[in-house]
């Protein structure tokens, strides 16, 4: 297993002054299916006074759950000392820790058994690798397993439903029937979780959007969202439901927006109200989200296939995100569409390009008249506004008539302007 020599460093060290140290979780799991992994969990028997007096650099942010994070190579590494977590009254963290020596301990209280195993790569070779829980068996079986009872494990932290299903969708695996059978008695409990956690978990699941489907089949999305689907979807082919979610998810803007559209497909509400719905819970930037609904809001709407409806939308929606639009309306209609529709979007397609090539006035800030001109020659605030909303108007009707000389001529009669506009 091949380990950064920034995290053996700080392992030898923590060995060497007598304590028993393991990276654990995600990076042996990953690891024994030969991927690479972006985080290096070491658990160790010393507490984090001891680490402090081992290492001259630390940081003690999560100290009071046993995290310490020390320097080795330049590079910060989190330690953190093994334990037992008590009872979850909350369903969400432990009420309190207990800190142990014991790796076995420490390993029974986590979710899944792939992600319950421990290496020791200081170790002999076969004593490196520590599977109490018969996680490599469930990784050959391609499985994803609570550790001991999936109820209690749900119950302890409801959002390892969501975990149970992130791990589905990014390993290919199958969930294995109790703990599938133990998520669908659990789901009330999704419930209380925080619109932040959510969040998180769900976009983890949307970056790996493989077994997608199981957020619908499992009816996650319906208890978290509050939303309901058609009767008549067969919940046996909802595997084939996310064919665009599932082929384009390269970005987060992009994600959201096929597996919403695809959602809609199997609703009983509008697309807008889906998306709205959808927003109630996830929380993601502000930014991101207006432009997923000004798409989603055009999704349904016949792009115009005329120039000047073409940039009157372009003005309304804003050049990039128009250019998102074509896209995925170009893919949904490949995907769900016909070949008609798909040839009214080349030529829409074709027409953009035509504007842009031609440079035809499209926003204020392509007329050849700037407010500059319009207050040196003595208008002022909100004049100025009203008259290059005219000309903006004017001009893209008539966008050969975007020049200094035809547009100064016409504002020789502004008020003739203005009263045009009405």
């Amino acid at each position: 297993m091949k380990v950064s020599s920034s995290y053996l460093k700080v392992i030898e060290k923590l060995q060497n002054h007598g304590f028993k140290t393991y990276i654990v979780g995600g990076y042996v799991r990953d690891a024994l299916l030969g991927r690479q992994s972006p985080d290096c969990d070491i658990c160790t028997s010393a507490n984090s006074g001891q680490i402090k007096k081992i290492f001259k650099k630390y940081i003690c942010v999560g100290e009071k759950h046993g995290t310490i994070t020390v320097q080795s190579d330049n590079k910060w590494v989190e330690v953190t000392t093994l334990r037992i977590d008590g009872t979850y009254s909350n369903n969400r963290h432990p009420d309190k820790i207990e800190f142990t020596d014991d790796i076995e301990i420490d390993l029974s209280r986590r979710d899944f058994t792939v992600n319950a195993m421990a290496y020791s790569p200081f170790s002999s070779e076969s004593e490196q690798i520590i599977d109490i829980f018969h996680g490599i068996s469930d990784l050959k079986n391609k499985i994803i397993r609570c550790v001991r009872d999936p109820n209690l494990r749900f119950q302890e932290d409801a959002l390892r439903i969501l975990r149970a299903i992130r791990f589905s969708s990014y390993l290919d695996f199958d969930i294995e029937s109790c703990t599938y059978n133990a998520i669908l008695n659990n789901l009330e409990l999704l419930k209380k979780l925080s619109k932040e956690r959510i969040t998180q978990e769900f976009l983890k699941i949307l970056a790996h959007p493989t077994r997608i489907e199981l957020l619908i089949k499992t009816e996650i999305f319906q208890t978290i969202f509050n939303v309901k689907f058609k009767n008549k979807v067969d919940k046996n082919s909802y595997k084939s439901s996310f064919i665009l979610t599932k082929k384009y998810f390269s970005n987060l803007i992009d994600s959201l927006i096929y597996f919403i559209f695809e959602l809609y497909l199997m609703s009983e509400i509008s697309l807008y109200d889906l998306s709205s719905k959808i927003f109630e819970v996830l929380k993601i930037n502000k930014s991101d989200k207006l432009i997923i609904l000004k798409i989603i809001e055009n999704l349904n709407l016949r792009v115009p296939v005329n120039f000047l409806g073409i940039k009157l939308l372009i003005n309304e929606i804003g050049q990039s995100n128009f250019e998102k639009l074509i896209k995925i309306q170009k893919n949904i209609t490949q995907t769900y569409s016909t070949r008609k529709e798909l040839s009214k979007l080349k030529l829409i397609e074709y027409k953009y390009r035509v504007i842009i090539k031609k440079k035809q006035p499209i926003f204020m800030k392509d007329l050849s008249i700037t407010g500059k001109y319009l207050q040196k020659i003595g208008y002022h605030d909100k004049q100025i506004g009203q008259i290059l909303d005219c000309l903006l108007e004017f001009v893209t009707w008539l966008p050969e008539n975007n020049t200094d000389e035809y547009l100064k001529k016409i504002l020789s009669d502004p008020i003739d302007l203005l009263r045009n506009s009405e």
